[in-house]
């Protein structure tokens, strides 16, 4: 379960750094989209707070928190082809990509919890975050 979790925190973490860098892009003066700004600040409290949630697990069990370094996002979320006003639409898209992907590594671990006879875990995702990843993944494509 270790290195598996590692992965799974790994990853909320960094959507949450990308999540907090695209709130700051559209906070800035120049890009002034408040609504959208909020939006990712908020998906980025949330995201650290599933990191945080699976780590408080990891220890409950037993397990040694390890941190991998996170990768320095970029810093502009507009599209040169399509145009200053594609920023906002590039930026969904970028989340959705991202919410599939942590969705995928979730169920890995459910899985592998299955296959390992770990119902603890497999109860834990299922309870905690497959319910809300499921939605939030919706949400974002539609």
């Amino acid at each position: 379960m270790v290195s598996v979790s590692i992965f799974t925190f790994s990853v909320e973490y960094n959507v949450s750094y990308v999540y907090h860098t695209i709130y700051a892009y559209f906070d800035r003066d120049n890009v002034g989209l408040k609504g959208l700004a909020k939006f990712f600040k908020d998906f980025s409290k949330e995201k650290r707070g599933h990191a945080e949630k699976f780590m408080e697990y990891q220890n409950k069990r037993g397990g040694k928190v390890k941190l991998h370094s996170i990768l320095m996002p970029v810093s502009e979320f507009h599209n040169q082809e399509k145009g200053d006003a594609s920023h906002g639409m590039f930026s969904m898209e970028l989340a959705l990509s991202f919410e599939k992907l942590t969705n995928e590594k979730l169920l890995h671990v459910h899985e592998v919890g299955n296959k390992n006879n770990d119902v603890h875990l497999a109860h834990f995702l299922k309870t905690e975050f497959l319910g809300e990843q499921n939605s939030s993944t919706i949400s974002y494509a539609s």
